[in-house]
Formats: C-alpha cells, structure tokens, sequence
C-alpha cells in the first residue's frame, strides 16, 4: 500500500524548493511585484475595499534553500486583503452562511456545515469582508485546527446564497497581480511552512491563537508568476492521481476483506475441499472430543460441564457435507470466562518476572496472535483471574465481541475475555477461520443482542451452532483457505 499522503506532502515540499520546474529564461523582478501590489492595496484601501493590514518584519527561521531566481517574501506583502472576519450574530434563517473552523475540513471545505448570519446584522459587515474567488483561508483560533489552510472557490457555495462570510476565528488572505492563490495555498499546506506557523501560535494550551501580525510575516517562497502556475497545475495533476490511487487502494481494501468473508464461509461450507472416505466421520470426531473432555474432567484439568442438547433437524444454520456434522460449540471445547482481580492497580507491576496481564488493547483488531503484553501482574492476581497457556483461544466478549486470537504465550485474561480451550477436536487453524467468519459473528450477533449492551458470556457462546468436518478435512480447509488468501492479497 502507497502512503499517498506522505507522498503528496514530499510532491509539495519538492514542489516549492524549485525541484519541479526550470527556471524561465526572463529575470523576475521582485521590487517591481511587490510594488505593483502595493499600488493595488493602496488604491483599494483609498476606495473603501479593503482593511489597512498590521505590518510585521518576515520571520527568518526555518527557511529552506530555493533558486536564486526565487525571493524570501513575507505573505502579508504580497495580499490586497488580510483580516481575519467577525464575531457574527446568528440565526436559523438561511440567507447569509458564516465560514466557521469546522468548515475547513483536512480534505476540503464542508461549507454544510456553516451556520447563518442574522440578517439584522449585515450593514456591520463591509463589502471587503464576502469571500472572494480563490481565497486563502486560514483557522487562526484554538488547538487541533489552528493553521488548517482551505482554498474557496465560489462554484463550492450553494446557488441560493449570494455570498459567504468569515468569522472571527478564520484569517482570509487575498492576493494582489503576479501572484496565483493556490500556489500560496499549497506554500502554506507544506511541511517547512506549517511548522513555521505552529511555532507563531501564542496563548495558553487551551486558547491559543495565530494573531493576524504573525500570519502577515510567515515567509513564502516567490518564483514568477508563470512558474507558480506551472508548480500548480504540476501539483494539481499530481494529487489527482495520488487521490485516484488512495481511492483505488481503499476500494481494494474493502473488496479484499469481503472477498476473503467469502472464502471463509465458503471453506466452513465444505465447498472448498474434497470429502475423503479415509477421513472418518465428525461423529466419530465428536466422541473422541467427549472421551478426551471425560480424561481432563477426571485428572481436574477442567471442571465437568454438562452437554447441551443436540441440534434437532431442520434447525441447521445451512446443508454441509454428509461426513460432517452440526453441534453446538460448547460441546466441543472447553469456555471458561477470565476474572479481574480488584482493584486491579493493586496487581500490576513493573516485574519483569510478573505474569503476563492479557488486555484487548493488547491486540490489533484482524490479528492472529497474541505475542506479547504491556502489562503485568503479581502471582497474587492468578488466584483471581483467569491463566492461560500457549495454544489456547481467546474470544473477546463485550464491546467489539466475537474476536478470536490464539496466545502465543502464558498469562492471565481479564473478564472481557472469554477462554476456550480446544478438546483435540479441532484444527488450531481450521477453529481461528470458523471464528472469524462471517457466519459465526452472525450467529454470536443474534445471540448477544438483547441485553443493554451487546456481550456474550459462556452459556451463549457455548450454545452457538458450529458445522463440524472430520479433522484430516479441517487441516486441508485451512490450508486452502491459506493458499486463497494469499493468492488475492497479491
């Protein structure tokens, strides 16, 4: 899998450092750029359209190598219009949107988010303040956000609105002639940039804020106008496809994993295996699985249980081989659910000789085994919990139940853990398949529901249908289930 956002901030940050195209043969005059708009911002300001801006010196550090031809500008000198909007006053009519943080979103504007100015209010607001095509939108308030860059084009804003407004929250920066906003936007979203722009943050933790002086002095890399919209339309065609790849890569994930629900449920089915006559039977199976849960009930291994009824006909989840056979899961394993020790702070400790403490945060969701715990508790806690071995299967069994993991080590389990202990009736791999298919999460879905929270507990997993196939059958399933698996992954 393509780390594709990775790549894009690499594309950006080549992008602006000169890497992605040649230098044009005219000199870029910068005196002469910055000078035109400041004419432009001048005239704007005598006439009313734009806000005088709070000047500031460019910030030094930080700075990266970038082609001679190319000048250090701090972005404030190169805007018509930077301010930050206004506190609005809202209302539940929808006639004039307020540009809010949340509706800068990492992957593009969410303006459906946006709530509504009071109309009342709307003589407060100067003309200069609508946002204009292609504005540079910067969140300037509050923590996780703060410095989230968004590009507006007015085609994104519903047609029954006549214009947008920005909070107070949100910096607009407008360009003046020889500069292209996106440009500056994707200056802005680079990596170098952004990390000058957190260290301008002031305030405390809780309520920082990027005042409009420090926006003014952030340093941009200029190159000529041609160049910029070179770099553009390079870096447009380039996240494109980069997006195209990220979408493909997830359709991809999602077509896998219900792919692989099918093979699954298709080797639980007997459809993918031959049934052999050398084999046996699974009735022959089941009694050796009693005759070997008598043997552990008798040397104490594990407490006696009493089975549960047989599967009467027609109540068959679905047809499998003649050779196999339909029985409820507890009587062929052993379940036994794990115990916490309370309060468990008192049992943890930094031993390195301490027990194995095994928590679901231990494990990833999808996973196989468990390897390894980041806890561990004193001997004391065994006696109220729950000790397993390697070999054994976990079942968890609340929350995000019915996932099954194989231990790879000795430990204890708390009590969101459910303890099944294989009877010699099962192939480890063949049992780690049945558990995760989609046929058994099923099953233990309709069963746990119910309660106030979903769980499952020994008498439900215990009493849950499972298709049974004589065990030489068991190993070639999931060897085939393996070899499929494999084959679609590459």
């Amino acid at each position: 899998m393509i780390d594709t956002a990775s790549v894009k901030m690499r594309i950006i940050r080549m992008a602006i450092s000169g890497e992605l195209t040649k230098r044009p043969e005219t000199d870029f005059n910068i005196e002469q750029c910055l000078a035109t708009i400041h004419e432009e911002y001048l005239r704007l300001l005598k006439n009313g359209e734009t806000k005088k801006k709070k000047e500031a010196p460019m910030i030094e550090e930080g700075l990266f190598e970038i082609p001679q031809s190319w000048a250090w500008v701090p972005l404030g000198k190169l805007c018509t219009f930077l301010s930050r909007g206004k506190s609005p006053k809202y209302s539940s009519e929808k006639l004039y949107p307020v540009f809010a943080q949340k509706c800068n979103q990492p992957n593009g504007l969410a303006l459906e988010k946006a709530k509504f100015l009071d109309k009342n209010t709307l003589e407060k607001w100067a003309p200069y303040f609508r946002l204009h095509e292609q504005d540079v939108l910067i969140n300037s308030t509050g923590t996780g956000t703060m410095g989230r860059v968004g590009f507006y084009l007015t085609e994104s804003l519903d047609d029954q609105y006549p214009f947008m407004l920005p909070d107070s929250h949100v910096t607009v920066a407008r360009f003046g002639t020889g500069v292209i906003p996106k440009y500056i936007f994707y200056v802005l979203r680079s990596v170098p940039i952004q990390a000058i722009m957190e260290r301008q943050f002031r305030g405390t933790t809780n309520q920082k804020e990027f005042y409009i002086e420090s926006v003014y002095s952030i340093p941009i890399p200029l190159p000529t106008t041609s160049e910029q919209i070179e770099i553009v339309s390079k870096l447009d065609e380039a996240i494109e496809l980069l997006e195209h790849i990220d979408k493909t890569q997830n359709e991809y994930h999602s077509d896998f994993n219900v792919l692989k629900s099918k093979i699954i449920d298709a080797g639980i089915r007997g459809e993918l295996t031959e049934q052999l006559a050398e084999d046996g039977t699974a009735r022959e199976l089941y009694q050796q699985i009693q005759i070997e849960r008598t043997r552990k009930e008798q040397e104490k291994e594990i407490k006696e249980v009493e089975l549960l009824p047989d599967i009467e006909e027609g109540e068959e989840p679905f047809a499998i081989p003649s050779s196999w056979m339909w029985t409820r899961f507890g009587n062929t394993s052993y379940i036994v659910r794990g115990g916490s020790p309370r309060p468990i702070k008192q049992f943890v400790t930094d031993d390195p000789t301490g027990i194995n403490w095994i928590k679901i945060g231990d494990v990833e969701k999808g996973g196989k085994y468990i390897y390894e715990t980041k806890e561990r508790i004193i001997p004391e806690g065994e006696k109220k919990s729950r000790r397993v071995a390697p070999g054994d299967f976990l079942l968890t069994n609340s929350m995000s139940f019915g996932r099954p993991y194989i231990s790879k080590i000795d430990g204890c389990i708390h009590d969101g853990w459910l303890l099944i202990r294989n009877l010699k009736g099962f192939d480890d791999n063949y049992l780690y398949y049945l558990l995760s298919s989609t046929y058994m999460y099923n099953e233990f879905c309709q069963r746990a529901s119910g309660s106030t929270v979903d769980n499952l507990n020994i008498e439900k997993v215990s009493s849950a249908f499972v298709p049974l196939p004589p065990l030489a059958e068991q190993k070639r399933i999931a060897e085939r289930i393996d070899e499929l698996l494999l084959a679609i992954s590459q």
